[in-house]
């Protein structure tokens, strides 16, 4: 009975990677062959799950209401902006840091992959 979750962590988080990571060394990443975007997406996942939660947290931070970006302008003399909350910034914002947040992984890891 308490085995099982313990051989289920093992077989997903152990044994499966470990095998497939021993596959793919021995593959060549620039030829076609079938279920290569899949493998990009699967190698993708952890790259935009796992630091989401913390780089919106940091975000949140620089760019609060009393945040670094608007203790940086109120000592160039400018008004503080609602930069997350205001409707005529938080499209922009959100756009600007969605592009520089996934904009370099996904430059490096295909370079990665096609050696």
């Amino acid at each position: 009975m308490y085995i099982a979750p313990w051989l289920v962590g093992f077989l997903v988080f152990e044994l499966y990677p470990l095998i497939f990571s021993f596959f793919y060394s021995f593959t060549d990443l620039n030829q076609r062959f079938k279920g290569i975007n899949a493998f990009r997406t699967i190698y993708y996942l952890p790259s935009i799950m796992g630091g989401s939660v913390a780089v919106a947290i940091l975000w949140r931070f620089i760019f609060s209401r009393d945040g670094v970006v608007n203790l940086m302008s109120a000592r160039l003399g400018w008004q503080p902006v609602d930069w997350l909350g205001s409707p005529d910034w938080a499209l922009y914002t959100i756009s600007l840091l969605t592009v520089w947040q996934f904009g370099s992984s996904m430059v490096l890891f295909p370079a990665g992959l096609k050696g």
